[in-house]
């Protein structure tokens, strides 16, 4: 990996810890890493202890990377944005079928 794509790791883990997620704490938008799936995976994977047997890091990155590469790297609806699901958004506060009148009654 070059320089740049070491930067661009860093500036994409830093805003997710900073948002304590992949969207923005203002307006909820979201931000994806500025490298390929590739690359992110790549340097996920160039961890120095991730060859060693009792290191579970290698486990339990090629079991979770695949089922959260959409959510990485998707700039496709319902992803784009958290919402009510029948708004377009995604969420992970309610279920993936609540809208404004049910979260009123509740």
């Amino acid at each position: 990996m070059s320089k740049e794509e070491w930067k661009e790791f860093v500036a994409y883990v830093a805003g997710f810890y900073g948002n304590l997620s992949n969207y923005h704490s203002f307006g909820n938008n979201k931000f994806v890493p500025n490298l390929t799936p590739e690359k992110f995976k790549a340097i996920l994977h160039s961890h120095p202890s991730i060859s060693r047997p009792e290191n579970f890091l290698k486990h339990y990155l090629d079991k979770l990377l695949p089922q959260l590469e959409r959510e990485i790297f998707s700039l496709e609806k319902p992803y784009t944005q958290i919402n009510f699901p029948d708004e377009g958004g995604v969420t992970a506060y309610f279920s993936r079928n609540i809208n404004k009148e049910d979260l009123a009654a509740i």
